[in-house]
C-alpha cells in the first residue's frame, strides 16, 4: 500500500530521523498542524511485527511517499472478510 503526498517533503538527509520516536523536521513555519513524532515509527514498528516493513522516500517541494509492505498470509481482502463473517454466523 502507498500513500503519497504533494506537501513540502522531507530532506534524504532527514528521512532516518523521521522514522525515529519524537524527531521532527522543519521548523515550526513549515508545520501547519501539531504532533508529537510518534506517527511514523509506530507504523514502522507495527509493520515489522507482522513481517512488513514501511519505506519512506521524500523530495523537498514535492511530497512524501509511504510505502507499506506486508507478507501475504498478513493481508486479508474484503471477499475473504466477507466470507469469514457468513460462514461464522
Amino acid at each position: 500500500m502507498r500513500v503519497v503526498d504533494t506537501g513540502v517533503g522531507i530532506a534524504e538527509a532527514d528521512l532516518e530521523r523521521v522514522m525515529q520516536p519524537f524527531e521532527q523536521v522543519g521548523g515550526a513555519m513549515a508545520r501547519n498542524t501539531g504532533g508529537t513524532g510518534l506517527g511514523l515509527p509506530l507504523a514502522r514498528e507495527f509493520a515489522a511485527l507482522h513481517g512488513g516493513a514501511l519505506n519512506l522516500t521524500s523530495r523537498v517541494g514535492e511530497g512524501t511517499t509511504a510505502t507499506l509492505r506486508l507478507p501475504a498470509d498478513r493481508v486479508r481482502s474484503e471477499h475473504a472478510s466477507h466470507r469469514d463473517t457468513v460462514a461464522a454466523v
